[in-house]
């Protein structure tokens, strides 16, 4: 019984630590084709939010050794985000929980303009050996960008529940508080999620299911409180 209340404490504990790791807001496209910022270097458990601007971007999972190419076994993908009607921000945002600290790369697929090609890139934790600057030279020399066929739809959350809503913020840390969260990519959810339209960009929807779990996990924010008073309770 004791070593019972004791597993569950600990499972407890461990939810309210998951809860309040930081958010790391990157702006994509608010600043032209790029990534605000570019290089960011969160901590196991922090959860990065990409927030959509005008015209058309998305948020795709690369590979250092193929710039602009998404994984074999798959990646997350957040589908063409263009805001809607006189916004200025895209309805969704992107939460990608990051699960180690390896290095990761991020890249616009937009093939209009080439915007990954255009240096459109992102480095999640890049190491003396793969860098940013080396991403993008590689990138420069790319015909075009691979476009993944399934939205990552369990990392869309609307932005009306964005867990860090002020842009001057962007970059920074800042603890959870909307309560929002998203499946994990290996629950195999299966749902839908429209890949965007409007100015330059594809549209229709795709499901998602893709292997992501190595660098991404489920955003989990808002229930600290209650996991602790569990785990005090338990012990």
């Amino acid at each position: 019984m004791r070593s019972t209340s004791l597993r569950a404490a600990s499972a407890a504990l461990a939810m309210a630590m998951a809860a309040s790791a930081a958010f790391i807001r990157v702006d994509v496209g608010k600043d032209g084709l790029v990534f605000t910022p570019d290089t960011i270097k969160p901590a196991k458990g922090d959860t990065v939010e990409f927030h959509f601007f005008g015209p058309n971007h998305t948020v795709t999972q690369g590979t250092f050794d193929n710039p602009c190419q998404p994984p074999k076994d798959g990646g997350f993908f957040s589908g063409f985000q263009p805001p809607s009607g006189s916004n200025t921000e895209a309805d969704n945002v992107f939460q990608v929980m990051i699960n180690n600290t390896d290095p990761l790369f991020v890249y616009c697929s937009q093939p209009v303009f080439s915007h990954c090609k255009s240096g459109m890139v992102l480095a999640i934790n890049p190491s003396d050996s793969q860098t940013l600057d080396a991403y993008k030279k590689g990138a420069g020399s790319v015909d075009s960008a691979g476009i993944p066929d399934s939205v990552s739809s369990w990392a869309l959350v609307a932005a009306s529940k964005a867990q860090v809503t002020d842009d001057s913020k962007t970059g920074s840390s800042s603890s959870g508080s909307s309560g929002s969260s998203s499946a994990s990519p290996s629950s195999g959810s299966g749902s839908s999620s429209s890949s965007g339209g409007g100015l330059y960009g594809g549209g229709g929807s795709s499901s998602s299911g893709s292997s992501e779990a190595g660098h991404i996990g489920a955003s989990l924010s808002g229930v600290a409180a209650l996991a602790l008073g569990m785990a005090v309770l338990l012990l």
